[in-house]
């Protein structure tokens, strides 16, 4: 393991695990350590399902509304777009024009 150089150091020590790995070394102790999830999987973590933290809406799986208080509970107006469904909205307010939005989607650009 180099020494002298922290940044190496903690690199080569972390190399040792995956992800997984290091979340069951500090499981069940009171480290304030937790995985980086990715946006599919942070559904399925133990301490989301227990907290409710995803509803699903309309059959696709969305973040709950936050922060939850007892006297005015927050709801899901409406179900979130799917993929590409606002894309051509979201670019012409960006600026594009339709000739460029459509040239986009010619070109091959999905969504």
């Amino acid at each position: 393991m180099p020494r002298g150089r922290p940044k190496a150091r903690l690199t080569s020590v972390f190399a040792t695990r995956n992800r997984d790995g290091w979340a069951s070394v500090f499981d069940g102790t009171d480290a304030c350590v937790t995985p980086v999830l990715s946006p599919f999987e942070a559904h399925l973590h133990p301490h989301n399902s227990a907290r409710g933290a995803f509803t699903e809406v309309n059959g696709q799986l969305q973040p709950s509304p936050a922060p939850r208080r007892s006297r005015t509970p927050a709801a899901i107006a409406s179900p979130s777009p799917r993929p590409g469904e606002d894309t051509a909205t979201a670019l012409a307010g960006w600026g594009l024009t339709t000739d460029e939005i459509t040239n986009l989607r010619k070109d091959g650009a999905q969504r």
